[in-house]
């Protein structure tokens, strides 16, 4: 009899929502003693072919559009069923080969996860059982953050009125050409005001040197933490955060943020959680102060879900009781 699920997918190094995101489920599988094994992203075609036949059911989690779909077309292969969460929002690349490769994996897969609902109705047009679940698991063990980071924060929260944080793993550009992450943005404005903190959360260092080379000034009100730590810690700890995206799937770090009770600001570029100050990202410098306002009398009132639980009711609808 085959063994019941195979995951496959990254986990950190690097740090990033979608190695995250998996590292945390494996986490809970381990701990409620629940039958997978997982194999990471290799892309050895006779190796997964001989692990795909002893499993009933893979769950894919990729950002590569190519990777899902040869995924999806080995699991057909090997009669093995294929759930493939699409990290990111469905649509985004700037290439329509991409976005049309991504739309055959999703048609294809025995079912899609999506995290938004602006993917969600993409999807549904290309495969009706297609579940819309979020990204988010919270951790089951909490880490420290260095000394380093504790001070800073701590300066951060004396010396200024609110302390802000946003987070990037790696510096990219979307398909109109813009920094996805809107990183480059937050520069002017907190050099603008400067009764205002921020702390860039960029483990991969790539802000750092983009700065350095560009020779952009970051101000002594920006504090850039450029080597791997803990984020959930960071917004355990700031007054509020930014997501000044560009294009997003559903994440990570605005459900950490409300989840640890940090009020939450966002640029509206995709559905986001009802908790969340909504602005539009072409006119952030100007709204900014009116947002200061809000956040006065802002209250978090939605609960946020835990994802794993829905994941793990599909694996047993769809797989039986693991």
């Amino acid at each position: 009899m085959k063994n019941k699920i195979l995951i496959l997918g990254k986990i950190p190094p690097p740090i990033g929502g979608v190695t995250i995101h998996v590292q945390r489920l494996l986490s809970r599988l381990e701990s409620d003693a629940l039958s997978f094994k997982f194999l990471g992203s290799t892309k050895n075609i006779i190796l997964l072919i001989r692990e795909l036949k002893n499993f009933r059911a893979l769950h894919l989690h990729s950002s590569s559009p190519y990777y899902r779909l040869l995924i999806v077309l080995l699991g057909e292969f090997c009669n093995t069923k294929t759930i493939v969460t699409i990290h990111g929002d469905l649509g985004r690349f700037n290439s329509a080969f991409k976005n049309t490769v991504d739309s055959m994996a999703v048609r294809f897969c025995t079912l899609p996860i999506v995290l938004n609902k602006g993917s969600y109705d993409k999807a549904i047009k290309l495969n009706s059982k297609v579940k819309l679940i979020t990204a988010f698991i919270p951790p089951l063990n909490r880490l420290e953050l260095s000394t380093v980071i504790e001070d800073k924060l701590s300066s951060f929260s004396e010396n200024y009125q609110l302390t802000f944080s946003t987070n990037a793993f790696n510096r990219t550009i979307d398909k109109n050409g813009d920094e996805i992450y809107g990183i480059e943005m937050l520069i002017p404005l907190f050099t603008k005001h400067s009764d205002y903190a921020l702390i860039i959360s960029d483990p991969s260092g790539a802000y750092s040197e983009y700065f350095k080379d560009q020779k952009i000034t970051v101000p002594i009100n920006i504090h850039i933490i450029n080597y791997p730590h803990s984020y959930f810690e960071i917004l355990d700890r700031v007054d509020v955060s930014i997501r000044n995206t560009s294009t997003d799937g559903d994440p990570l770090s605005i459900k950490e943020s409300l989840f640890l009770g940090t009020p939450v600001i966002a640029s509206n570029v995709v559905s986001r959680h009802s908790d969340c100050i909504l602005y539009s990202r072409d006119s952030l410098s100007n709204d900014f102060e009116t947002i200061i306002e809000l956040l006065k009398s802002h209250t978090i009132n939605s609960p946020i879900k835990d994802g794993s639980i829905e994941i793990f009711k599909l694996y047993q609808q769809f797989f039986g009781n693991i």
